[in-house]
């Protein structure tokens, strides 16, 4: 590629326009004002603000210039005008001092008023003319008003004494006649329709549609007339007038009959024809006509639709969820019931459907009055949601609106919702469905809903249910939960917290709850809420009082047989009730936690209908006023553990009033006996020791003591175990010090001596015998109780090493 070629494809950088005086940012004449910011961005285009600067600068001492030129040639002429003047003067002076000069100037005077007269003659002659103009515009409307009145008689058959021999009857104008028609050219109307072959005959359609036309018209006309000036002419025509409207009148109904044996399309222009015909004819017309819709087209199906047939096209289904049942008894462990369906909701629900139908069937005569008249002529909700809702008023009023069954005052009031939300999206306009929520039967309709009878009704009946079942101190099922499956009825020790479970959610239930009552429903779930922590401190009062109590019976030293040790059944008993007594506390507040999170709140935040950051605040104070009436597990803990430590300390302990008899048991034997003895077995009482554990912990799955966290567990037996472990260590720091006394006093005698210290040996050998298997038994309860135990204590290390001889 040449040199030449490539400079030649370089675009050249382009660069404004030089500053002039036609430019219009510059011109005075375009631009009265100079527009400063308009101006440098024309210009920043291939420049920077200093050159546009040096360019102004350049441009000022340009119009200097030529200003100081322009000053000078001016002056010039003005000095040349005043020389000249100055030369003329003696002249000019001489010439005003003749008379002729006088006579010049009375000519002119005379010639100025002359042209004045000549003015005020042609004002006078324009508004003469104007005058004229009006006159003829009013005799030609005159003329427009007779002729128009003259083709509507012609089109509706209707004679005058004077017209009877020209006018034509009804019908017998032809498509040929009115072909051409054109409201603004009379004449030619006139004419072709006296000259007209009267070989097609108009039908009813055709002759109202012209007459239509010629009817807006002369009602335009009528209306633009002056009346005063045209009395005796609107006087006149009065009569034939009457009998045009009269005539309009009665062919609105015929078009309106005529419309019922033809097909759909014929049929809506038809009544459509007729409609605006009505509104042309006034209010009485539309009344008239609208009242003829209704006894025809309205009134006798609605009537059919309160005898609904089985079948529908319409399908407004059964409002409920059935997810919702399913997600509550997941959330709460607890059977929720389905609705039920009544036969009178049913009937309900198909008389609906049928509703829809007919209105479904009716939207052309609605579309039809919507397009026509709008507000004026609303039959959708004037004429047919008037009497729908009348009619459902009276004749389901009964049921449609009885709060005693919670079940079908839900499915009615939520279908009749679905039914309000269809029939508005069948509206023929967004006017109309406006009109339709407004409407004084809508808003009657909503109101007679009780809702807070209902409310009052529902409250009423949980609250005295909970309280009834709020009196069961037994773990057997409440009546209220008998219809539950016993994996669920078994998952509370306690049946009233299901009664507080259920009537907690209970007011949120799809059955139950209704936007329109989420603050009433709350304030219910509050006070169920508090309802538990009443109930819980008398529960916790009279644990206190009845089992903290329970006579703890005594078991003499020489009873050693296994069944005269351990806990009794009572005691089995109130452990067991204590520890499901906790671990219901803690379940429950955990599943009100969950219910709320994942059930009630969703609810609050969609009927708050707010923004979400509203919501989030709202969800934050709630949730603050339901967590005052929770946290009863961490202050009830303490009063459980305390009873529950201090039964299985002293059972746990009982036994170890056999140590004690070891060395007066071992000493009976002789020396041979203990020679020939070759090993020491445990004592029959170390099982016993660890028996009240295993009556407590050790279970099916199902026990209580399964449903409180593990670390729990493990600290009251790590509690109980280092009790008994401490009170083995004194036992055996009493055997140790009794035995080293006898020594001290017996050390005189070498016999005595002699046999004292091998009965001492068998003493330990024996209490190291029974710490073993009290070891072995404690692994063993913890594999069964499948609890991480470890033996690894301080007290456990000061047993071990209680029973080695220094």
């Amino acid at each position: 590629m040449d040199k030449d070629d490539i400079e030649f494809e370089v675009p050249e950088l382009a660069m404004p326009q030089p500053l002039g005086q036609g430019m219009p940012l510059l011109s005075p004449i375009e631009k009265r004002t100079f527009d400063v910011d308009a101006f440098l961005c024309s210009r920043t285009i291939g420049q920077d603000v200093h050159a546009i600067v040096k360019e102004l600068r350049t441009y000022r001492q340009t119009l200097q210039e030529n200003l100081v030129l322009i000053i000078n040639e001016k002056y010039r002429d003005f000095v040349s005008l005043s020389t000249m003047l100055q030369r003329e003067t003696d002249g000019i002076i001489e010439l005003s001092n003749k008379d002729g000069l006088s006579e010049v100037q009375m000519a002119l005077e005379s010639m100025l008023a002359t042209m004045r007269q000549t003015e005020i003659d042609i004002e006078s002659l324009g508004h003469e003319e104007e005058a004229n103009i009006h006159e003829r515009r009013y005799l030609n409307m005159l003329l427009d008003i007779d002729r128009t009145v003259h083709d509507l008689g012609h089109l509706l058959g209707i004679t005058t004494n004077e017209e009877s021999d020209h006018m034509v009857p009804l019908g017998r104008m032809t498509l040929d006649e009115l072909a051409g028609f054109d409201v603004d050219e009379q004449d030619d109307f006139e004419q072709t329709f006296e000259a007209g072959i009267k070989t097609h005959p108009l039908t009813l359609f055709q002759s109202m549609t012209y007459a239509y036309q010629r009817y807006t018209w002369l009602q335009h006309l009528l209306g633009t007339v002056d009346r005063e000036k045209a009395c005796g002419n609107l006087l006149r025509l009065e009569p034939f007038l009457k009998k045009i409207y009269s005539r309009l009148f009665d062919h609105t109904r015929l078009l309106h009959e005529q419309s019922f044996e033809q097909p759909k399309e014929q049929a809506c222009e038809s009544l459509i024809l007729a409609l605006r015909l009505s509104c042309e004819l006034g209010e009485s017309a539309v009344e008239a006509m609208l009242r003829r819709i209704s006894a025809h087209d309205i009134e006798p199906k609605i009537e059919g639709c309160f005898a609904p047939p089985e079948h529908t096209h319409s399908k407004l289904y059964f409002p409920f969820d059935a997810n919702e049942p399913v997600q509550l008894e997941t959330l709460t462990h607890l059977s929720w019931d389905k609705p039920i369906i009544s036969k009178s909701t049913s009937e309900l629900i198909r008389t609906y459907n049928a509703l829809l139908d007919a209105t479904k069937e009716t939207t052309d005569i609605f579309d039809a009055t919507e397009r026509v008249g709008g507000s004026m002529m609303d039959a959708f909700n004037h004429l047919w949601w008037e009497k729908v809702s009348t009619a459902i008023e009276q004749s389901r009023g009964s049921q449609l609106f009885f709060i005693g069954n919670a079940d079908e005052f839900y499915l009615n009031y939520t279908i009749t919702q679905a039914f309000l939300d269809e029939l508005e999206s069948l509206a023929p306009s967004p006017r109309a469905a406006k009109a339709f929520r407004a409407h004084p039967k809508t808003v009657a309709l909503q109101r007679r809903w009780a809702f807070s009878a209902f409310f009052q009704l529902r409250a009423r009946e949980l609250v005295t249910s909970l309280e009834q079942d709020l009196q069961f101190t037994s773990t057997r099922d409440v009546p209220s939960c008998e219809t539950e499956p016993q994996k669920i009825s078994t998952e509370f020790s306690h049946p009233g917290f299901r009664s507080l479970l259920r009537t907690f959610a209970a007011p949120w239930y799809m059955t139950r709850h209704f936007p329109t009552l989420s603050a009433r429903e709350w304030r219910l779930s509050l006070h169920v809420l508090c309802r538990y922590r009443s109930w819980l401190k008398g529960q916790i009062t009279s644990l206190s009082v009845s089992e903290l109590d329970i006579e703890i019976p005594s078991h003499t030293a020489a009873s050693t047989a296994p069944n005269n040790n351990g806990l009794s059944n009572d005691e089995v008993n109130a452990l067991r009730n204590a520890v499901g007594f906790l671990a219901d506390i803690r379940l429950f507040e955990e599943r009100v936690r969950a219910v709320f999170d994942a059930y009630i709140s969703p609810k609050l935040v969609r009927d708050a209908k707010g923004l979400k950051e509203d919501a989030d605040d709202m969800l934050k104070v709630i949730r603050e006023a339901m967590e005052e009436s929770l946290g009863a597990y961490n202050y009830t803990l303490p009063g459980v553990s305390a009873f529950m430590l201090q039964i299985l300390r002293k059972r746990c302990t009982e036994p170890l009033r056999h140590v004690r008899a070891a060395n007066s048991q071992y000493r009976a034997f002789s020396r041979g006996a203990l020679e020939t003895q070759a090993s020491t077995e445990p004592s029959i009482f170390i099982p016993m020791i660890v028996l009240p554990l295993r009556q407590v912990f050790v279970g099916d799955s199902q026990s209580p003591i399964r449903r409180l966290p593990m670390e729990q567990t493990v600290a009251w037996i790590d509690d109980v175990l280092d009790h008994v472990f401490s009170r083995y260590t004194t036992a055996i720091d009493t055997i140790t010090r009794n035995l080293e006394s006898l020594r001290r006093l017996k050390r005189g005698t070498p016999g005595l001596a002699s046999d004292e210290a091998a009965s001492d040996k068998r003493v330990y050998a024996q209490l190291s015998a029974d710490i073993r298997s009290l070891a072995a038994h404690v692994e063993e309860f913890a594999r069964d109780a499948e609890l991480p135990l470890r033996l690894e204590s301080p007290a456990w290390q000061a047993l071990r090493d209680s029973t080695h001889r220094t």
